[in-house]
């Protein structure tokens, strides 16, 4: 086997061995030590492996006491790298075992092949639509007893009816240029999180946390810079009814540059220890990726990108990402390559003469063709909902009779 697989396989089973929910992702994935070569460590994993199935994973973990190398947390694997790697891995194996059954039986070379092409290795499942749709039914039906069924912010009924509700397992892409306000979208979508009782991991990786926090209560509870001079503000913030209780349930990180690993075990002890709705990310330069193995910029970041919308599909959260462009064409913001791809909804954050708007710029689940008018103040770090911004509708050309022909104005 290569040594690049032979590196890849060990630091799968050291993230098993430092992370249960990697473990089961693992489980789930349909990942088979068994199939694995020789050797120590791999050994240790097959081991490992068959006493956390026969019994339990603390208990392998005592077992075996394998001693995780310090390098195995410089390059952690991402799920969707376990899935691309061990199609192409069972494949190669297939392929092996193939080879060894035309040496052996070479008249039944046209039948071996054939077996072979038909038989597609995936980690992927196929289900079937019948029982998709009776999945379907009786998920929904849980959901709307429970008054899931759409996962609307109050703070901003536009934007939720717009694209069909804040669900689990997506990912909604905000854009703005750069110093536009990217950070006050992302204080007021907190703000509505809490206001409907959500649980929010804010990932902020621009400010410190003091002047986070500043900014956060500006929001929250209307106040102008100018009041935290003085102990007034206190009073103020005391007046905001269950403040406390709600900010309790939901986290800001302290403006540190996080890479995407970083931010997946983050969002799974949250989700373990409390539960999660929310993951909010600011912004998409920001995030960590590696220097090496991408030919351009874009690709590393798409790759961020697909990661996170793998981590809302996992811990059944909706991640809303803020992302920074500054080129424009032909009036419309050109969102990044890396950004359109993935996400269910890609959203421009700007001005529009004298307003200030969302327009849609992909939407999955609705349409592109309208547009919110917000109330924006920026001294405030308020924004709110105006409504539905109509659309003017020009009247149609006029036809002119005269001496000529029939002409139109256009």
């Amino acid at each position: 086997m290569e040594s690049k697989a032979r590196k890849f396989l060990e630091q799968l089973f050291y993230q098993c061995l430092a992370s249960v929910d990697f473990y089961y992702s693992c489980m789930k994935l349909g990942v088979n030590p068994e199939t694995w070569p020789s050797g120590f460590v791999f050994d240790a994993a097959k081991r490992f492996f068959n006493m956390a199935s026969s019994k339990t994973y603390n208990a392998a973990i005592i077992e075996i006491d394998f001693k995780i190398p310090d390098s195995a947390y410089a390059d952690l694997i991402e799920e969707e790298e376990i899935k691309l790697f061990y199609s192409e891995y069972l494949s190669y194996l297939r392929a092996l075992d193939l080879s060894k059954k035309l040496a052996a039986k070479p008249e039944m070379a046209s039948e071996l092949c054939n077996d072979f092409l038909n038989k597609k290795t995936t980690v992927s499942k196929k289900v079937n639509l019948s029982q998709a749709v009776l999945d379907f039914t009786i998920s929904n039906e849980q959901k709307i007893k429970s008054g899931d069924s759409d996962v609307e912010l109050s703070s901003f009924p536009c934007l939720s009816k717009a694209i069909s509700g804040f669900h689990k397992g997506r990912v909604t892409i905000i854009t703005a240029h750069s110093g536009f306000g990217k950070t006050n979208w992302g204080l007021n979508f907190l703000k509505a999180g809490l206001i409907d009782n959500k649980k929010i991991l804010y990932i902020n990786m621009e400010m410190v946390t003091e002047d986070m926090t500043k900014r956060f209560l500006q929001s929250y509870c209307g106040l102008n810079s100018y009041v935290f001079k003085t102990n007034d503000y206190i009073q103020k913030i005391s007046n905001v009814q269950n403040i406390t209780d709600r900010l309790s349930t939901s986290w800001i990180t302290d403006g540190s540059q996080m890479s995407i690993s970083e931010i997946a075990q983050m969002t799974s002890e949250l989700k373990r220890q409390q539960g999660l709705d929310f993951l909010v990310v600011d912004y998409d330069q920001k995030i960590i990726m590696p220097s090496s193995g991408f030919k351009d910029e874009w690709q590393s970041l798409l790759k961020a990108v697909e990661a996170l919308e793998a981590i809302s599909k996992k811990y059944e959260i909706h991640v809303v990402l803020f992302a920074q462009t500054n080129d424009e064409k032909d009036g419309v913001p050109v969102a990044s390559r890396r950004s359109i791809q993935p996400a269910s909804a890609v959203i421009h954050f700007h001005k529009d003469g004298e307003k200030t708007v969302l327009k849609f710029i992909k939407n999955r689940f609705g349409s592109t063709s309208e547009k919110i008018e917000l109330n924006y103040r920026p001294e405030l770090s308020l924004i709110t909902e105006i409504g539905f911004l109509k659309e003017e509708v020009l009247p149609p050309p006029v036809e002119k009779k005269g001496f000529k022909n029939v002409s139109r104005m256009f």
